[in-house]
């Protein structure tokens, strides 16, 4: 199952969130081997106001979430050519990406199992089942900007 919602707040919040993502130290290229990003935020450095877009998400999207979890948060940057190749987000009940900066050119997110896609908008959020597989086909702009997050049952 995969859901939409666009956050009420957007135009205010998603200035924040680039100014994060930018901000915040790129990984290892080594480190995450299904994205060809030209930025990716690590897993677990992120600040206030990612963890705030996840307790929105929360609140938003109707999955069965851990009774205890642990979360996954991350920002990336996608240029043109940049893409993700097909994969799925392990034991994760719930992932999620948000559209920080949608700019003409920006890929979808291609669900290919179940042929579905989703093209970005600025606030809009996308939130499936980590079971699902997905990839974002190379992306033909610069500036492609999102949060992405996992819900994983704690201890996982």
């Amino acid at each position: 199952m995969i859901q939409t919602a666009k956050h009420p707040d957007y135009k205010i919040l998603n200035p924040q969130l680039e100014e994060w993502v930018r901000f915040l130290p790129d990984m290892d290229h080594e480190d995450y081997s299904n994205l060809n990003v030209s930025k990716r935020t690590p897993y677990h450095s992120y600040p206030k106001i990612f963890r705030e877009l996840a307790e929105w998400v929360l609140n938003t999207f109707e999955f069965e979430y851990p009774p205890e979890f642990d979360i996954d948060i991350w920002g990336a940057i996608y240029n043109k050519g940049d893409y993700a190749n097909p994969h799925y987000h392990g034991e994760a009940n719930v992932s999620f990406v948000y559209y920080v900066n949608a700019v003409e050119g920006s890929s979808p997110l291609v669900f290919s199992e179940i042929n579905q896609i989703y093209k970005p908008e600025s606030g809009l959020c996308v939130a499936w089942n980590g079971n699902e597989q997905h990839e974002v086909p190379p992306n033909k702009c610069d500036d492609r900007i999102i949060i992405a997050g996992n819900f994983y049952p704690e201890g996982v």
